[in-house]
Formats: C-alpha cells, sequence, structure tokens
C-alpha cells in the first residue's frame, strides 16, 4: 500500500542518513559518546510518538526514563571513547546523529500503528531496499566529487557491509513487531537500555 511504501521510504532516508553520520561521528568521537548521545534519540522518538501517534507518556514514566539515560551516561563515563575532546563540529555530528536515529527509530512504530495491512517482512524489505538506495547514491555522489571510484575500497567493506545489511533487516523486523506490541513509554526505554547495555559490552571486549 501507499502508506507501507511511505513509512518504509521514510525510514530508508533516516538509516541512510543515521549510517553516514554516525561512521562521521565515529571518526570525531570515541564509541561510547556516540551511545550515549543514541540514547537521547529516545527523546526524539517518544516526542514524535506523543505528537502523530496520540502515545502521550504518564508523569508516572518520567523518572523511569531520566533514570535510564543518566545510567548510560554513568556505564560509559570512566570507559575509553568519552575521553574525546569535544570540538564543534563533533558536537554537530553527535547531534545530527541523534536526530536521525530517533526518527529511525520512530518510523517502525508509525508502521506499527497505522495498521497499513502489509506483513512486516514487506515493510522491512522496502526499508532495506530504499535505504541501499540512498547509501548507493550518496558513495557515488561522493566518488564523483572526488574524482575517483576505489574498487578496493569495496572490496574491503564488502563482508562488514552484508554483515550489517543482514542484522539490520533482522532489527527492523523485530523492531516493527515489538512496537506494535508496546506502548512508546515502554518499547523505546527497553530498546534503547538493551542497545545501550550491548553496546558497552561490544566496547569493552571488542575495542
Amino acid at each position: 500500500e501507499r502508506s507501507t511504501m511511505l513509512c518504509a521510504l521514510f525510514y530508508g532516508a533516516m538509516l541512510a542518513s543515521n549510517v553516514a553520520v554516525w561512521i562521521m561521528c565515529a571518526r570525531e568521537s570515541g564509541y561510547l559518546l556516540i551511545s550515549v548521545f543514541s540514547m537521547m534519540g529516545m527523546l526524539v522518538s517518544l516526542l514524535c510518538s506523543s505528537l502523530f501517534l496520540n502515545d502521550s507518556i504518564r508523569m508516572i514514566q518520567l523518572p523511569g526514563i531520566v533514570q535510564l539515560i543518566g545510567a548510560s551516561v554513568v556505564m560509559c563515563r570512566h570507559r575509553r571513547g568519552l575521553d574525546t575532546k569535544l570540538t564543534r563540529r563533533s558536537l554537530i555530528l553527535l547531534i545530527a546523529n541523534t536526530l536521525a536515529g530517533g526518527l529511525c527509530d520512530f518510523a517502525p512504530k508509525l508502521f506499527a500503528d497505522m495498521n497499513a495491512g502489509d506483513s512486516t517482512a514487506v515493510y522491512s524489505f522496502y526499508c532495506y531496499m530504499f535505504a541501499a538506495a540512498f547509501l548507493l547514491c550518496g558513495y557515488m555522489s561522493i566518488c564523483r566529487g572526488n574524482g575517483r571510484f576505489q574498487p578496493s575500497v569495496i572490496h574491503r567493506v564488502f563482508p562488514f557491509t552484508c554483515m550489517m545489511a543482514v542484522t539490520q533487516f533482522i532489527n527492523t523486523y523485530a523492531r516493527t513487531l515489538a512496537g506494535g506490541l508496546l506502548p512508546a513509554a515502554q518499547f523505546y526505554p527497553v530498546y534503547k537500555g538493551l542497545e545501550t547495555i550491548l553496546g558497552v559490552l561490544m566496547a569493552a571486549f571488542m575495542l
């Protein structure tokens, strides 16, 4: 349906933006600092859900959300990655990543609440295709601007791209299903909390 395509197009654009900005953030800031700012994206998702889906947040839920954000800062404060000097450019990129990530998280919830009639798998497939198209167009634009195309770069990043594509499809599918079962005030804190915990564990053991 048209609504499914529009939701998938919106998600694809936000996902492509989030991926591109995240990579730029990784060059400017530490991984854990990105995780902390990504947690702030939950506020964007909650605000959009409240405005567009009438999924209001009760006052009793606000302290828990604040504690979750505070916990992410405490978990990361003494870890590598927060020692990076925060420049104006890195701050702008982190804020852009927060906004793009928050809108990207909001899109599956929007689709789930619209009850468009299409299956979650169909929606996830369209999201994947739109995101891939946006990223490919962006990469080709960069190559054209630099005046050169480097096949060796494609060969080096291809395994990581495939792994990311598979995990992102699973993430979109599961997130859309969960978004249809839980209200925003429960879904986003749980989702972002687990995401931050896993990010900290990965940073501790793999970085």
